[in-house]
């Protein structure tokens, strides 16, 4: 169980860092904690909430038998790729994701990517966490103006730190 201190961890830096205003959101099969002053709309799959800025936390949940994680990653890429010659991707990293499995606390392994992109005369800033459990992949996606990308990445990054997969 060594991803249990990096879990604890995690939440030590989040009580630290002075997150006291959110929400908790209990989607399918997570649970995450928003800023108070973001708004949230929920469909289907998803779940987007919306900073005061106007830049959007996406969390999917889609269903994908046996695909590989590193597939579905693969095939975004090359989508992204397809949709914008302006398109550059940062190094790609592999991240450890809280899972609770009923009382037992562990971690899935995800992957991290982040790219910037034009839309229209804009340039757009996007950070995506993707991961895969029993069938279901996670994918939470941050868009932001690049302007606007570092006034709020640190309220995206605290959220991201509460983000759980659940299975009871």
């Amino acid at each position: 169980m060594k991803s249990l201190p990096v879990v604890v961890s995690l939440l030590l830096i989040l009580l630290a860092s002075g997150c006291t205003d959110s929400k908790v959101f209990k989607g399918e099969g997570f649970e995450i904690q928003y800023p108070e002053n973001w708004s949230k709309t929920e469909s289907e799959n998803s779940v987007v909430f919306t900073s005061p800025l106007n830049a959007g936390l996406n969390i999917e949940t889609i269903p994908s038998e046996g695909e590989p994680l590193d597939t579905y990653i693969k095939n975004i890429k090359e989508a992204r790729y397809e949709m914008s010659s302006s398109l550059v991707f940062e190094p790609e990293k592999t991240i450890r994701i809280p899972l609770l499995l009923g009382k037992v606390k562990t971690t899935v392994t995800g992957k991290q990517l982040i790219y910037t992109t034009n839309s229209g005369s804009k340039k757009i800033k996007v950070f995506e966490t993707i991961t895969k459990f029993n069938n279901t992949i996670y994918r939470i996606s941050f868009v932001s103006s690049e302007e606007n990308y570092s006034k709020e990445i640190k309220e995206v990054n605290e959220s991201l730190a509460t983000f759980t997969i659940i299975r009871n």
